[in-house]
């Protein structure tokens, strides 16, 4: 399974070492418990970081 999340921010940012769920748990507090359980369900090697550009 994949999925995907959003957040806007400055262009070239980058998670602390084995710090991105954390942050996405950080982000997305408050929101529904599907969401923060799909976030403490992935592994931390499996949160991959990528700029879009629109």
């Amino acid at each position: 399974m994949q999925w995907y999340t959003f957040h806007k921010e400055p262009v070239g940012g980058a998670d602390a070492p084995n710090g991105k769920k954390e942050r996405l748990l950080k982000i997305f507090d408050g929101w529904c418990d599907n969401v923060v359980d799909l976030l403490l369900a992935t592994e931390e090697d499996a949160i991959l970081r990528r700029d879009i550009y629109i």
